[in-house]
């Protein structure tokens, strides 16, 4: 149940105006703890790809520092960029935005980043970051802090 919540959220949010127009969108997906595939993170970037042609990779959590030169790359190239991230890899995606502060970033999504580690703050070159928690304790339930976080709270 919660894994089609968290595809079907993530191809609402993707799929909306923050990535309605061309060039197309370049997405980075990070996954939490273990397999990158946590919660269906390749299922969501398999739909992405096929349902709103974004350009989307998935990684674990430990490579989001050694992307940012990607991230940029694509910034310079006039392209919309999100990055996401379940657990641990929402936490990684949210260091990722932070460490970029000169790079644009359209969209950051977090889905229960990991309370056990600090979460960085949502930092002015983010557009829209969204956090979903449905859990509490140090697995998940971290919020997002910042001026324009939105923290929303399913469980």
């Amino acid at each position: 149940m919660r894994r089609g919540f968290f595809a079907l959220v993530f191809l609402l949010v993707t799929c909306a105006s923050a990535f309605a127009t061309l060039p197309i969108p370049r997405v980075w997906l990070f996954g939490g703890v273990g397999d990158v595939n946590a919660f269906g993170v390749r299922a969501m970037a398999a739909a992405m790809r096929e349902k709103c042609g974004v350009e989307v990779t998935t990684h674990p959590h430990g490579a989001a520092v050694s992307l940012a030169a990607e991230v940029r790359a694509a910034v310079r190239e006039g392209r919309p960029v999100g990055l996401g991230g379940h657990s641990l890899g929402g936490n990684a995606a949210a260091g990722l935005a932070a460490e970029l502060r000169s790079t644009h970033v359209d969209l950051l999504l977090t889905l229960d980043p990991s309370t056990y580690f600090t979460l960085a703050a949502v930092t002015p070159n983010v557009g829209r970051a969204v956090n979903l928690r449905g859990t509490t304790g140090w697995f998940g339930g971290g919020r997002l802090r910042g001026s324009g976080a939105e923290n929303v709270d399913f469980a």
